[in-house]
C-alpha cells in the first residue's frame, strides 16, 4: 500500500497546479459517483427486502429469499 501511495504522490508532484486541481476534481467526482452507486444498491436491496416482507417472508425465510434474489441479479 505504501508503494502505491508513494507512486501516486510522485506522479502528482510532477503535475502542474492546474493539472492537480483537475485531478482532484476528477477524484472527487469518481468518489461521489461511487457513493451514489452504493446508495442506489442499498436502496434497491431495502426495497426488495420490504417487498418480500410484505409478501409474508420473515426471519430466515426473508434472509433466504433476499439471498436468492441477490444471486439471480
Amino acid at each position: 500500500m505504501e508503494f502505491v501511495t508513494a507512486t501516486r504522490d510522485a506522479e502528482r508532484a510532477a503535475l502542474s497546479e492546474v493539472e492537480r486541481r483537475e485531478q482532484a476534481a476528477e477524484d472527487k467526482l469518481r468518489e461521489a459517483e461511487a457513493r451514489e452507486a452504493q446508495a442506489v444498491a442499498r436502496e434497491r436491496a431495502a426495497i426488495r427486502r420490504a417487498a418480500l416482507a410484505g409478501l409474508g417472508a420473515a426471519s430466515e425465510d426473508l434472509d433466504d429469499a433476499v439471498l436468492l434474489i441477490d444471486r439471480a441479479l
